[in-house]
């Protein structure tokens, strides 16, 4: 009988996306063991599509977080996105037990799941704020044929 449980994997250049399929449970430990033989060299980003992962007990968010470790370790990038209902909730109630029985001070230590919820668009989102606070430095609103845009200021040698 062939488990419920698989994950559909793609290469695209130096990004591995993952897809992973049915109820993450222990099941899941095989699976992602041979996703973890599947990594190589070149593979810079892991990226993990959850849409199709409807439940998720204990055991497979310790396969998830195992896996987001071993990246960690070799310093790969890794992102999830599209968490269904069940399994965020599972990841929201591990860090509200954790918080409870050690709670930190700010800026201390990283919830439980943090590995777990770093997310495409949170990362591109940083990023963007990052640049433009930058480029908007050096910047003025000028209003232009067509609507709003950008002028740099003038740099006066002196």
């Amino acid at each position: 009988m062939e488990p419920d449980f698989h994950v559909a994997v793609r290469r695209y250049g130096p990004t591995l996306h993952l897809a992973p399929v049915g109820e993450l449970d222990i099941e899941a430990e095989p699976v992602f063991a041979r996703v973890r033989d599947r990594l190589d060299s070149h593979v810079a980003v892991v990226v993990c599509d959850m849409q199709r992962v409807s439940f998720m007990d204990v055991t497979g968010m310790n396969c998830m977080l195992a896996l987001a470790h071993y990246l960690q370790v070799r310093d790969t990038a890794f992102f999830t996105y599209n968490w269904c209902r069940q399994p965020q909730r599972l990841l929201d109630l591990v860090d509200r037990i954790e918080a409870a029985h050690a709670p930190r001070p700010a800026g201390g230590r990283p919830a439980a799941t943090a590995a777990l919820r770093r997310t495409l668009g949170a990362r591109a989102q940083a990023g963007r704020g990052q640049g433009a606070s930058g480029a908007r430095a050096d910047r003025t609103p000028v209003e232009a044929a067509g609507g709003r845009g950008f002028l740099r200021k003038a740099r006066t040698r002196g």
